[in-house]
């Protein structure tokens, strides 16, 4: 590997004027400067094109139809002149180091193939958030359990992550049938063919929280996880050794799901789902769950709904 590797930074946009210039200024200020910004519009109605082309940084702007964040990323990684690909929300912030120690770890250790960050969530008004769950569970991976943990919770968010280009390309691009969770099924998809993956403990990436994220819309959020693993239990090439895993995996899904109604609440999705969770996997029953089990209920018995 040569010492300052190309680097593709690739910016999926969508109407996001009111962030994207944070976001662009986050790349500028990387300590490493082997860069290259492949900003790809993806049908904006809003000054996002204004504000990328009138950004200094060297840049290449695409521009196609609408579709979803899935195709935006894979435009810019085939337009990618680098060795590496670095993904980036509008919406989300580096800080400084972020490139350049993930570019160090692929140094000191050829044999990788992605390398994610922590990440710390802001708010408006400035409250930060750590995922010490999340942190810890990253923590933990190996060669050897990767799959699997990934299977029952999800620990890599695309803006934290860079991924060798002929890695990327080898494992298929990000699959566009998916409106949200894309991400989710290339990394489980890269998991089955056991590439290598490496945690770089601190909070590099700063994920923005607001009412417009992809990952509040409940109902196609829930739909797109059940669909990926549907597809990724089914594939041809996934080991023996991970078929084993399906119904925790999907009883863990559709756990989530039920939380998310709950918090939405939405009592009768949510007993729907535990019940399904439940019935693949008690080990996806906890405590909590159990909680709002009854809680959903007594609410739904009070109403009159059986």
């Amino acid at each position: 590997m040569i010492e300052s590797p190309l680097v593709s930074v690739i910016i999926p946009v969508y109407n996001g004027e009111k962030y994207l210039q944070a976001c662009l200024d986050s790349v500028s200020s990387q300590t490493y400067k082997t860069l290259e910004t492949l900003i790809v519009d993806d049908g904006s109605t809003d000054r996002s094109m204004e504000i990328a082309e009138n950004w200094p940084g060297p840049k290449t702007l695409i521009r196609q139809k609408n579709g979803d964040v899935s195709s935006a990323r894979n435009a810019g990684a085939e337009a990618a002149r680098g060795e590496f690909l670095a993904f980036l929300d509008q919406d989300d912030l580096w800080e400084p180091e972020k490139v350049r120690k993930q570019i160090a770890l692929f140094s000191a250790d050829p044999s990788l193939d992605l390398v994610f960050t922590d990440l710390i969530k802001f708010f408006p008004g400035g409250k930060r958030h750590h995922a010490s769950d999340k942190h810890t569970l990253a923590l933990s991976l190996t060669s050897e359990n990767l799959f699997k943990k990934l299977a029952v919770k999800n620990v890599l968010m695309p803006s934290a992550v860079m991924v060798k280009k002929s890695s990327f390309m080898h494992a298929g691009r990000f699959d566009p049938s998916f409106k949200t969770c894309g991400d989710y099924e290339l990394w489980l998809r890269m998991a089955a063919m056991d590439m290598n993956f490496r945690y770089l403990p601190e909070p590099l990436t700063l994920y923005r929280y607001h009412g417009e994220n992809t990952s509040r819309k409940t109902e196609v959020m829930h739909l797109d996880r059940v669909k990926v693993m549907d597809k990724i239990f089914s594939l041809s090439f996934l080991p023996e050794r991970y078929r084993s895993l399906e119904n925790r995996a999907k009883a863990e899904v559709f756990m989530i799901g039920a939380h998310t109604f709950f918090s939405s609440r939405n009592y009768e999705k949510f007993l729907e789902n535990f019940y399904i969770a439940a019935r693949l996997s008690k080990a996806s029953v906890s405590p909590r769950s159990l909680r709002r089990w009854v809680k959903s209920w007594i609410r739904l018995k009070t109403k009159g709904i059986s």
